[in-house]
Order: structure tokens, then sequence, then C-alpha cells
């Protein structure tokens, strides 16, 4: 079915005919906009509808949606669902997967999302924990191990990103 609506896409009204299974129901060519490709396990959409998995696994049609204009979550996307369902004391692995995320968006739009969730959001120290940005600084000068829980860690986040939402650059009269 799903060919023939691609083959004949010219004929009046063909592209509404519901011939996509999906996680909510059969759903049109016209739904491309709505309905995405592969779920991501970890992330959740209120109202997000993915292509039924079996459906999509059958030979060709992946290429036929894609063609039809069908498209995985797009970066910005995932972004802001894994900060939306941030809990309010997020896990390490929880923070972890949130900057992994924001590698693949750029910076600007990345810290935007992440500003819009400041109260779930933290940042990698260098003693291995997270703190809330506003507690962070990151300087190039070298200072003792034993504030390591106030240093920003360039290994496991976006630095950039970082500075956007509030981890300092400068030395601050009486931070601590």
């Amino acid at each position: 079915a799903l060919k023939t609506v691609i083959g004949h896409r010219s004929l009046e009204s063909i592209e509404q005919a519901k011939i996509i299974l999906t996680t909510d129901g059969p759903r049109a060519i016209t739904d491309r906009d709505l309905v995405f490709l592969h779920r991501q396990a970890d992330v959740h959409l209120d109202g997000a509808v993915f292509v039924d998995p079996e459906f999509l696994s059958q030979p060709g049609v992946e290429v036929l949606l894609k063609q039809a204009g069908f498209r995985d979550m797009d970066p910005e996307t995932v972004l802001n669902a894994r900060a939306a369902s941030l809990p309010d004391a997020p896990s390490p692995a929880e923070l972890e997967t949130l900057w992994e995320a924001v590698l693949d968006v750029p910076v600007h739009a990345a810290a935007k999302i992440l500003e819009r969730h400041s109260t779930k959001v933290k940042v990698p120290t260098k003693d291995g924990a997270w703190a809330r940005p506003v507690g962070v600084f990151d300087i190039p000068e070298a200072v003792g191990g034993e504030l390591a829980s106030r240093l920003l860690d360039h290994e496991r986040c976006l630095p950039e990103v970082a500075h956007r939402i509030g981890v300092l650059q400068e030395p601050v009269a009486n931070f601590l």
C-alpha cells in the first residue's frame, strides 16, 4: 500500500490514505511532520508518534518513508526532551546523557534549551561530581585540588555551553 501511495502521489487525496502503521494507529503520508521514524528509548515526548518498528523493519519501508519526508527527531528536539524530563535531582547518568545530547546541537541553541531548564541542569566538576553552573568556574589559572568541586570538567561537557548557562570564566570578588 505504501508503494502504491508514493508511486501515485499525483492522484487527488491519495496522500491522505492512512497506510503507515504508527504507535498511535494508522497515519497518512501528510503526517510526515508529526510522525518520527525511530523512537529513542530514553527520550519521551508527550504526543510524539513513531512509525511502528515492525512496519519500519519491512524491506524498503524506511527508504520510502524518508523519500516522503519522514525523519528521526532532530538533535534539538532530543536535547529538549532530555532536559525537560530531568527529575529535580538528576542522577549522574541522566546528566551525562544530557551533556552527550548537547554535542549534537549548535552552542547557542543548546544554551537556550538548558537555560529553560536551569533549575535541574548541572555541569560536571573536576572532582567527578555535578554542580549548579552558578557555583562553578572555569579559569585558566592553576588552582589547588581542594577546589576541584568548583572547577568545570571540560572532558564531560561542552565548555562554551556551560559558560553561557552560568559557569564563571573570570575571578569574582567574594565568590567563595
